[in-house]
C-alpha cells in the first residue's frame, strides 16, 4: 500500500521534494497526493523560485494532485494523508510541526528546525511524543560525498581522522525576500552554515564547546552572513574540526560545498565544482573516489518513506540529535557576539 503525502509549500525546496517522491523506485509506493500553499501563483503551479544548485526546482501539473490546499492546516487534516512534508520559511515550522504530530501523522520538515530558542525546545518536545516518524531534513547526512566520508570516519579505514575542514558559500542572491530578514531566516549561519554544523555533530557528536567568529548583516539585515567555527572536542576525538560558512559571495559566484578531511594514510576531499568531485590523495597517488549520482534529498526521502512504510522511527536522524545540532549553533551565535569560546549547552 503506497504511502500518501501532503506537502507543505510548493516553492524550490517544495518542488525538489516532490520530484525525489516520483523517483522513487516503483517498490517503494509513494503518492503525493495533495499540496498546499498561500501563494496563488504556486497554487496554480506558477513558481520559479530558485535553489543552491542553480535550477528553479520540478516543475509540476497541478492536475495530478487529488487535492490543494490554500492552509497547510487544512491539508493535516486531511484523513487520507500518512506523511506530511513541511517545506515553508522557517518561522511556520513550528505551528505546523506541532499540529502534524498532533494529529498522528509522520512528519518530515525543512532545516533549520527553528531559529528562535522557544520554537526549537517546543518541537522537540513534540517529536518526542510522536506516535509516528518524524525527522527534520538534515539532507547532508543522505549526501553521497558525505555519507563516503561518515564511513570512512566510523570504519577507520584511513587510520584515524586528524582534522576536518567544511566549506559551504553561496551568493547574495537569495531565493526569496523572506531570506534577508534576520528575523525570519536567522542569516547563514542558521539556514546555510547548520547543514555542516549538524554533519559535524553527526560525525563526532556533541562538541564541549565551540569558537565562532562572523559578520553580521551585508546580505540579510542584521543576520550573521559569514561565519567560522572550530569545533572542541574532549577527549579529542578529532584533532581539529573547522566549518566555514557565507552567502556574502557576489552574484556570479557559484554555490560551493566541500571538504578536506585528512587521515592518518590519506587526505579525501570533495570539491562539488570540480569535474571529480571526490578525490582520495595518499603519500604515493592520487585517485578519484566514485559515489552515487544522486543528491540528499532523494536519499533522506527515500529514507523517510521507507521508514514510515515499515512504521519504524528514523535512527540516522532523530529529534534529539537535530536537537543538539541547533543548540551547537545556538553556541556558535553566543560565541560571536561575545568574542569568546562558549560552551554548547
Amino acid at each position: 500500500m503506497a504511502v500518501k503525502v501532503g506537502i507543505i509549500g510548493m516553492g524550490f525546496m517544495g518542488r525538489m521534494h516532490l520530484a525525489a517522491y516520483g523517483q522513487l523506485p516503483k517498490a517503494l509506493k509513494a503518492q503525493v497526493v495533495a499540496f498546499a500553499d498561500i501563494d496563488a501563483d504556486k497554487r496554480a503551479g506558477r513558481s520559479d523560485d530558485a535553489g543552491n544548485l542553480g535550477d528553479t526546482g520540478f516543475k509540476f501539473d497541478v492536475q495530478a494532485f487529488k487535492r490543494v490546499y490554500e492552509c497547510g492546516f487544512q491539508l493535516i487534516e486531511d484523513p487520507e494523508i500518512d506523511l506530511v512534508d513541511i517545506c515553508v520559511p522557517t518561522p511556520d515550522h513550528k505551528d505546523l510541526f506541532v499540529a502534524a504530530v498532533k494529529a498522528g501523522k509522520n512528519v518530515l520538515s525543512e532545516k533549520p528546525m527553528a531559529v528562535k530558542p522557544s520554537d526549537v525546545k517546543a518541537m522537540v518536545a513534540a517529536g518526542r511524543r510522536a506516535k509516528g516518524a518524524v525527522m527534520i531534513a538534515q539532507c547532508i547526512r543522505f549526501w553521497p560525498a558525505y555519507v563516503l566520508l561518515k564511513e570512512y570516519v566510523t570504519s577507520k579505514k584511513l587510520g584515524k581522522c586528524k582534522s576536518l575542514i567544511l566549506r559551504r558559500q553561496g551568493n547574495n542572491a537569495l531565493w526569496s525576500p523572506w531570506y534577508f530578514k534576520a528575523a525570519m531566516s536567522g542569516g547563514a549561519v542558521y539556514d546555510l552554515h547548520v547543514h555542516d554544523t549538524d554533519y559535524v555533530n553527526f560525525l563526532f557528536g556533541k562538541p564541549n564547546a565551540v569558537c565562532s567568529v562572523g559578520s553580521i548583516g551585508g546580505t540579510s539585515d542584521r543576520g550573521i552572513d559569514h561565519v567560522v567555527t572550530n569545533y572542541y572536542y574532549s577527549p579529542r576525538k578529532v584533532e581539529a574540526v573547522t566549518a566555514i560558512g557565507a552567502w556574502h559571495q557576489h552574484k556570479t559566484w557559484p554555490f560551493y560545498m566541500g571538504y578536506t578531511a585528512v587521515f592518518e594514510r590519506g587526505t579525501l576531499d570533495f570539491d562539488i565544482q570540480r569535474p571529480q568531485p571526490v578525490m582520495l590523495y595518499a603519500d604515493d597517488a592520487a585517485q578519484e573516489i566514485k559515489v552515487a549520482a544522486t543528491d540528499g534529498w532523494f536519499e533522506e526521502i527515500k529514507y523517510m518513506v521507507n521508514c514510515v512504510a515499515r512504521g519504524e522511527k528514523p535512527a540516522l536522524n532523530t529529534i534529539a540529535s537535530t536537537d543538539i545540532s541547533m543548540r551547537i549553533v545556538q553556541a556558535e551565535v553566543r560565541s560571536i557576539k561575545s568574542g569568546k569560546v562558549e560552551k554548547v549547552k
